[in-house]
């Protein structure tokens, strides 16, 4: 379970700075958190448009509270941003801008070319990614066992042995 001593070591770990009892950390993003321990507050970047929804989150009197906050954290390292707004279509992650479709430096571009019969040659662009992108027959990521369709992919794709005795 957290508590004030072993979040400390655990902020930390995450690469947080400490000053005054006030732990902090900027992110590329240009988003910063802060884990004041003198207050026991948790503060998110509201000023860069981050929505707080819950109040309860920002303070220490739960454990979960600092599960939050790891969260949040972990979501800005991976350059996850909020443009405001309250939409899916508001948050920009390095894998897709729901603001701009065509963007090439993003896995959905790949998506839509190939749906596209345009399989991209060089993938040199994709290279921190690449444990993400396989490319993989249609017919194996639907599943065409069941009467009734269901229009969701498989993320893995399905592989069927067919044994035939003699």
């Amino acid at each position: 379970m957290i508590n004030k001593d072993n979040f400390k070591a655990l902020l930390l770990h995450l690469g947080f700075e400490e000053r005054d009892n006030i732990f902090s950390k900027r992110f590329e993003s240009g988003y910063s958190l802060m884990a004041d321990f003198k207050k026991e507050e948790l503060q998110y970047p509201e000023l860069e448009g981050l929505k707080i929804h819950e109040r309860q989150t920002c303070n220490f009197s739960s454990s979960e509270n600092a599960v939050v906050f790891e969260c949040v954290c972990k979501l800005l390292e991976k350059g996850i941003r909020y443009n405001g707004g309250s939409s899916v279509n508001d948050i920009i992650t390095p894998l897709f801008d729901p603001n701009n479709l065509s963007d090439t430096n993003k896995i959905n571009t790949l998506i839509k070319k190939n749906f596209l019969g345009k399989l991209p040659s060089d993938l040199s662009g994709f290279e921190e990614y690449k444990e993400l992108i396989s490319y993989v027959d249609m017919q194996d990521i639907l599943d065409f066992s069941r009467k009734d369709f269901n229009k969701a992919f498989s993320l893995t794709p399905k592989k069927s042995i067919v044994i035939e005795s003699k």
